[in-house]
């Protein structure tokens, strides 16, 4: 038999629930536009961080590392929603 969980638990529990029902549905609605999580995630903090943002401040922010926001990148880049600039020729 199994020990109770204690109201802490109860609650971790609950809120890691609601997290993935929230982004579920967020996916979901945003599916239409052919966005997924990585996706809009990206695009957000592309729209919040200074503009001269290098890759590596934008997988920081958006909580990923480097070679997985590449691959977000070259798709969105492809797609035309985003343009990459050289470090050297950000104004």
């Amino acid at each position: 038999m199994t020990k109770p969980l204690d109201d802490q638990e109860q609650f971790g529990l609950r809120l890691g629930l609601v997290a993935r029902l929230w982004r579920a549905e967020i996916d979901r609605r945003l599916a239409t536009f052919g966005l997924t999580e990585s996706r809009w995630l990206t695009l957000l903090h592309l729209s919040r961080l200074p503009q001269a943002a290098t890759q590596r401040e934008l997988a920081e922010a958006v909580g990923v590392r480097g070679p997985t926001l590449v691959r977000t990148l070259d798709r969105l880049e492809a797609e035309g929603l985003i343009e990459r600039r050289t470090e050297a020729s950000v104004p």
